[in-house]
């Protein structure tokens, strides 16, 4: 197969992806507005942004890095490097969520008690998401390294 022909294949494949992506998404989003209710929803996207925001705190540009690196070592045959730097990205990723769910505990400790203000249990589920994001984009970056278009869009 030719670089054009895969090139236009993953292309098309992305697209089709990101589409029934947006789709879903969009149908999620009305399906939990209905049944959530207003403020139920509200804490539900403040949790899901939140989780989104402080999770590229825990990324640092790292997926791209590791996109670049894992290229490069695939060129020469140098799979025990990318071993490596799988293990050690994932080890940065959950130390530096560690520290991000260690300050959000601290932050709901130490904050008094407000009528209307952010349901504690909301920074909490954000919390525990940021690692969960951070990891999976890390792997559809990778697995986009490996020419695996299709499952990299699952992470």
């Amino acid at each position: 197969m030719t670089a054009l022909r895969r090139f236009a294949r993953s292309t098309g494949i992305m697209a089709l992806l990101y589409a029934l992506s947006t789709v879903l998404g969009f149908l999620v989003g009305v399906m939990l507005a209905r049944l959530l209710g207003a403020s139920g929803y509200g804490v539900y996207a403040l949790a899901m942004t939140t989780a989104t925001l402080v999770g590229t705190l825990t990324e640092f540009g790292l997926p791209v890095l590791a996109m670049r690196e894992v290229g490069t070592a695939r060129s020469n045959g140098n799979w025990g490097r990318v071993r490596g730097l799988i293990a050690w990205s994932d080890r940065l990723i959950l130390a530096l969520s560690g520290g991000l769910i260690g300050a959000t505990l601290l932050w709901i400790a130490l904050r008094p008690d407000e009528d209307g203000g952010v349901p504690p249990a909301a920074l909490l589920w954000a919390a525990a998401l940021v690692p969960f994001v951070a990891i999976g984009k890390l792997r559809g970056f990778l697995l986009l390294a490996l020419d695996r278009v299709f499952a990299s869009q699952f992470p």
